[in-house]
């Protein structure tokens, strides 16, 4: 069924992953969105890569979602892509029993993991990533982005 909207183009978006789970999906969404806001104006209106808010089952069962640069929020207890990355994506700050940050700091892998010990922790990890990494990610975004178009 169509209602004349078209589908986004995976190869066009960049993928702001949060846990299917159901307190995912009541705490970190939001989160995630905000996120998304914030990248947006960052990214700037030359960047052909949208952000948005997905499932961590739509983004895992999506091959052309999966190679797009992506950040995953929340704890890998409640979302699957953090628990696939955690162990792949080295950690830029850890604030031990609160908070993680997980980027390859050379931005060269743009795959970025924000997940906290709680809620409040994910939220933590967001802000940091804001405050101290959205400016270069959004760059390295931007000028991938230009290569591949």
């Amino acid at each position: 069924m169509t209602d004349g909207v078209r589908e986004p183009d995976p190869t066009r978006l960049l993928p702001i992953v949060v846990g299917a789970h159901l307190e995912a999906e009541w705490r970190d969404r939001p989160i995630a969105a905000d996120l998304a806001a914030a990248l947006t104006p960052a990214l700037g209106r030359d960047c052909p890569l949208t952000p948005l808010v997905v499932s961590d089952l739509w983004y895992l069962n999506d091959q052309p979602l999966r190679v797009q640069p992506a950040i995953t929020l929340g704890h890998p207890e409640v979302n699957a892509v953090t628990a696939y990355l955690a162990t792949r994506v080295p950690t830029a700050l850890l604030v031990e029993e609160r908070f993680r940050v997980q980027l390859d700091p050379e931005l060269i892998d743009l795959h970025v993991c924000l997940w906290g010990a709680d809620p409040a922790g994910t939220a933590a990890a967001v802000d940091c990533f804001h405050e101290r990494h959205l400016a270069d990610y959004a760059a390295a975004v931007r000028l991938l982005a230009v290569e591949i178009a």
